[in-house]
């Protein structure tokens, strides 16, 4: 199974925004030295602090926030403790401490609410909203984002509004309702246009991107990822150019460019290090890792999602460092370790059930299962499929259920239990029909292709398989037809069309040899065996 890449999306956060500098540890060094001349300079404080957070130092952005409180309550001022409190929930969501986090936030609401600050209590309510979605509560972040967009309407607060609707977007796309997800990112983008907010625009086209990214629309995921990019650059807002740069190297490399997508990494990558963003460039790492893996070359994709790991433990990021663990086992697994891909996806489920990161344990348990299908341990796989699709149930996740019942059924075909292994099959094409997921759909072809390739049912067969290299094509997914390629070769050489099954074959060969993927060796030990 191919990695499954980190689409970086693009947080709306309610907590106010540091202005782009060219580089944040350049702001560290400016007010460092004007605090230590007035040390009750709060404003200062939250300067250091603001850039502490971007540059990934954490400890020292709690440090300086923890200031600002010690200040505000020896002014007695409510309105600076209330903000300190909700830099600190920024910082320990990014750390992964959810609960720290919901517990600064509930008490910056607690002040709002007590001074009448509609505002704050709006964007608390937001940013409550945030942890419950990486938590994957969904209902839960949805109320809270529901809360800040009532209030941000009552009080005409438009730009506020804006962020709901973005806020919105996010939950409903992580849980993969994408007609959702597309109808709150633009009314966002409706919003931010009428107010001429570019930066609010920029983000919306990035969300829209992730959505027809998400959705298999790949050109139209890299026109919104473009818009972005050229807003971006005109506004000079570099921490952004680099987001952009990662998304649209996600994309070249789904469709199987993955030179391309290698220069986009690495692009985004230079310049994080430059604004030294710690959290981008272990996300970059992490990108380059994938393509790496997909290519085959497991020594340079475990060196990156290495350096990834190295950058995301230096700042406690627990989800970050969970991701580059499944990323790890991935590359165990393909090396054939799979003790050692059974202890890292072990770590990454151990950190995601302490954060409570549901939809994480999913992907978990998803991978466990392949583990264990891989080994031949079936009724094992189908148990970690089982909890992997229970929680994805509970959650409303729909795309998580599609991977799971495609997953189900590819044991139960092993298991020879070919009608149900249709049945799964069809319910995991079923969802992604619905879901609009062109990737899922023609994965979900495919292995229908595979079902009826081992019933000897061939005709119906290559229906799926050309069904699945239709639509590969049209994605321009490189590594989907020559999957496809492949399937149909061997169909059509069970059929006696040795002719068909060489040219299948060939071109199979010849598109993985483009995106230096060594399942080229295997077809050609097929062709070469062709009698």
């Amino acid at each position: 199974m191919a990695v499954k890449k980190l689409t970086i999306a693009v947080l709306f956060s309610l907590v106010s925004m540091i202005s782009a500098c060219t580089s944040q540890q350049g702001a560290i060094q400016t007010y460092e030295p004007a605090v230590k001349q007035n040390v009750d300079d709060a404003k200062k404080w939250i300067e250091i602090g603001n850039a502490s957070k971007t540059v990934g130092e954490l400890d020292k952005a709690i440090a300086a926030f923890s200031k600002v409180l010690a200040l505000g309550e020896a002014h007695k001022n409510p309105a600076e403790i209330s903000l300190a409190y909700a830099k600190l929930g920024y910082v320990y969501r990014t750390r992964g401490e959810l609960d720290k986090a919901i517990d600064f936030y509930q008490k910056s609401l607690m002040i709002d609410k007590s001074i009448g600050d509609k505002q704050g209590i709006a964007a608390n309510y937001g940013n409550l909203g945030n942890v419950y979605r990486t938590r994957s509560d969904f209902d839960k972040a949805i109320e809270f984002h529901q809360k800040a967009l009532m209030l941000n309407e009552a009080i005409g607060d438009k730009h506020g509004i804006a962020l709901n609707y973005g806020n919105l977007g996010l939950v409903y796309l992580t849980r993969g309702d994408l007609d959702k997800a597309t109808e709150f990112n633009q009314k966002s983008l409706t919003l931010n246009e009428a107010l001429g907010n570019k930066e609010g625009i920029a983000l919306n086209y990035g969300n829209l991107g992730n959505v027809y990214f998400t959705r298999g629309d790949l050109d139209k995921a890299f026109e919104f990822h473009q818009k972005a990019l050229t807003l971006n650059e005109a506004l000079g807002n570099k921490e952004g150019v680099a987001l952009n740069y990662g998304n649209l190297g996600i994309i070249y490399d789904t469709r199987g460019e993955l030179d391309k997508g290698i220069e986009f990494y690495q692009k985004a990558l230079m310049l994080n290090k430059t604004l030294g963003v710690k959290e981008g460039m272990a996300t970059n790492y992490s990108n380059l890792g994938a393509v790496y893996e997909t290519r085959g070359d497991l020594d340079k994709a475990f060196e990156f999602y290495g350096k990834a790991l190295a950058i995301n433990e230096s700042m406690g990021n627990k989800q970050g460092m969970a991701e580059n663990y499944s990323g790890l086992g991935i590359v165990y697994k393909n090396r054939g370790d799979l003790d050692k891909a059974l202890e890292f996806y072990g770590k990454a489920l151990a950190i995601n059930e302490s954060m409570g990161n549901k939809k994480g344990m999913a992907g978990n348990y998803g991978n466990l299962g392949i583990i264990y299908k891989n080994s031949g341990k079936l009724d094992k796989a189908i148990e970690f499929y089982q909890k992997s699709l229970m929680i994805a149930e509970a959650l409303g996740d729909k795309k998580q259920m599609a991977a799971v019942y495609g997953n189900l059924g590819n044991v139960y075909r092993r298991r020879g239990e070919l009608d149900k292994a249709i049945e799964f099959h069809q319910k995991a094409l079923t969802l992604n029909e619905t879901l609009g997921i062109k990737e899922g759909i023609a994965d979900n072809y495919g292995n229908l292709g595979n079902v009826y390739d081992t019933r000897g049912e061939l005709d119906k067969a290559i229906e799926f398989h050309q069904k699945a290299l239709t639509l590969n094509e049209a994605l321009g997914r490189k590594a989907g037809m020559a999957l496809s390629y492949g399937n149909l070769g061997n169909a059509y050489e069970q059929k006696g069309n040795k002719a068909e099954a060489k040219r299948s074959w060939q071109k199979s060969i010849e598109l993985y040899k483009q995106i230096g993927s060594p399942n080229a060796e295997k077809v050609q030990k097929a062709l070469n065996d062709l009698k």
